[in-house]
C-alpha cells in the first residue's frame, strides 16, 4: 500500500497509560467499525460536482419518513424523472434536481449501463446534513446506506470508558454505512456530518438486489472490500510499531491526497480538520499534536491555522512517515 494513501486515523483516548493498551484499543475498534468505512472512490466529474452544488437546498420532510413513488414534492406535484426523492435533515426549502450522470464515475456504478444507472439512481434518496447532523448513529438498526456527493463525514466509535475514537474522516464520493454487505443489522460506528453534506440513499435491502441483479456491481465491491480488509491489517501494524511522528505524517498526506486543493503554498486540507481531531486520529495527544506541528512549520514543511492545516513540503513528510529523515 502507499503512504501516500495509507489510513491511519484511530484513537486510545487520554485515559488508556501505555502503548501497548492504545494498540489494543484501536485496533478493537478499527475491527469493529469496518463496515461503515468508506469502499469506493467516487471521482464525481467537475460538471456534476457543479450541478450538485448549485442545488443542494431540499424541501423539509421527517428523516424517519419512507419515501415512495408516489411522493410529491413542496410544490404539490410529482417529482420528475430527473430528480431524486427526497429526505431531509435540518432546514430546507426545495428538492435539488440530481443529475443521474453523478453515477457515471461512482465506483461499482461506473461499470452499470445507463439504463442500469438510471433504474439505481431512481430507488435513491437524497438527504442534505447539516454540520453536525448524524448519518447514522452506532448500535442504531442499519437500514440505509449512503453515496456521498459533497461535503465530509466524520465516522466515529465511543470506547467501553466513554471515550470518542475518530476512525477517519470520509470526503465526497464514498459509500458508508454498508452493513447489509456482511449481514450485520445495526452499525458499528456513527457518522457526522463535518460539513453540510448531500448524499443519495437506498435501504438497506436493496444491497442484496445491487449484487444479485446488476452483474457489473458485484465484482467491484467484493475487491473494494477484499481491499478495505487488507488495509485495515496494514493499519493495525502501523498504529502498534511506527512512532507517533511517523503516524501523524501519514495521517496529513492521506488528509491531503483525500480533501487537498493546491494552492501557491502547498496543497491545503480544506477538509476542517483541528489539532483535537489530528490527536483522535493518530493514538496521541493534543499536546504532542501541537508539538509537532509546530516544529514543522518552523521547518516549513506545514503551515497550520484554525481548522485549516497547509501541507508545504509533502516530501518530507513522506521521508518521515517512511522513517528516513
Amino acid at each position: 500500500m502507499s503512504i501516500w494513501t495509507s489510513c491511519i486515523s484511530a484513537k486510545a483516548g487520554p485515559a488508556i497509560a501505555t502503548p501497548i493498551a492504545r494498540a489494543a484499543v484501536i485496533t478493537r475498534n478499527i475491527c469493529h467499525s469496518f463496515l461503515d468505512l468508506p469502499l469506493f472512490d467516487a471521482n464525481l466529474s467537475a460538471n456534476a460536482a457543479n450541478t450538485l452544488r448549485c442545488n443542494k437546498q431540499i424541501a423539509g420532510s421527517s428523516r424517519n419518513d419512507e419515501p415512495t413513488d408516489k411522493e410529491e414534492t413542496s410544490s404539490g406535484t410529482k417529482p420528475d424523472k430527473g430528480a431524486s426523492r427526497v429526505r431531509t435533515v435540518g432546514t430546507a426549502t426545495r428538492s435539488p434536481r440530481l443529475d443521474e450522470n453523478l453515477l457515471d464515475h461512482a465506483g461499482p456504478f461506473a461499470g452499470l449501463s445507463q439504463a442500469e444507472r438510471r433504474a439505481v439512481f431512481d430507488r435513491a434518496v437524497s438527504c442534505r446534513f447539516e454540520k453536525g447532523a448524524q448519518v447514522f448513529e452506532e448500535g442504531a438498526a442499519a437500514d440505509r446506506f449512503y453515496l456521498l456527493l459533497d461535503g465530509y463525514v466524520r465516522v466515529v466509535r465511543h470506547s467501553e470508558d466513554g471515550e470518542q475514537v475518530i476512525m477517519l474522516h470520509v470526503p465526497s464520493g464514498q459509500l458508508i454505512g454498508i452493513a447489509r454487505a456482511f449481514d450485520r443489522d445495526n452499525y458499528p460506528a456513527t457518522a457526522v456530518a463535518v460539513s453540510e453534506c448531500v448524499a443519495l440513499s437506498w435501504p438497506a435491502t436493496f444491497w442484496d438486489e445491487l449484487v444479485e441483479t446488476y452483474p457489473g456491481f458485484a465484482p467491484e465491491a467484493m475487491k473494494s472490500i477484499g481491499l478495505r480488509v487488507k488495509e485495515f491489517n496494514d493499519r493495525v501494524v502501523e498504529m502498534a510499531t511506527l512512532q507517533v511522528e511517523q503516524r501523524v505524517a501519514h495521517m496529513l498526506l492521506r488528509l491531503a491526497n483525500q480533501a487537498g486543493r493546491k494552492t501557491a503554498e502547498g496543497i491545503e486540507i480544506v477538509m476542517p480538520v483541528t489539532r483535537q481531531d489530528l490527536s483522535e486520529m493518530t493514538g496521541s495527544t493534543l499536546h504532542t499534536i501541537s508539538r509537532l506541528l509546530s516544529n514543522w512549520e518552523k521547518k516549513g514543511w506545514v503551515k497550520s491555522g484554525r481548522r485549516r492545516i497547509t501541507v508545504k513540503e509533502a516530501h518530507q513528510l513522506v521521508l518521515l512517515s517512511e522513517g528516513r529523515n
